[in-house]
């Protein structure tokens, strides 16, 4: 009985979790109609997404956005 018990008040005890939190920034998008939120690694590729982002040439035929949509970004640190 001792030999289970120990084992088990250990396992109950001790926190199992684990931060999986990769991200330190976020990049935060907006056109005129949907807003996207997206991880990333640095402050750095962030900002360049970012420019991906607005520049209307990188949207595909499918997702194109309108001539006259707003296509703006900010990126935020993680806290």
């Amino acid at each position: 009985m001792k030999r289970l018990l120990l084992p088990l008040l250990a396992a109950i005890t001790l926190p199992t979790a684990v931060n999986a939190e990769v991200a330190n920034v976020y990049l935060l998008g907006r056109t005129k109609n949907n807003s996207y939120v997206v991880p990333m690694k640095t402050l750095e590729t962030c900002e360049a997404a970012g420019q991906k982002f607005i520049d209307k040439k990188s949207w595909d035929q499918v997702g194109k956005p309108d001539p006259s949509a707003l296509l703006t970004y900010v990126c935020v640190k993680a806290r």
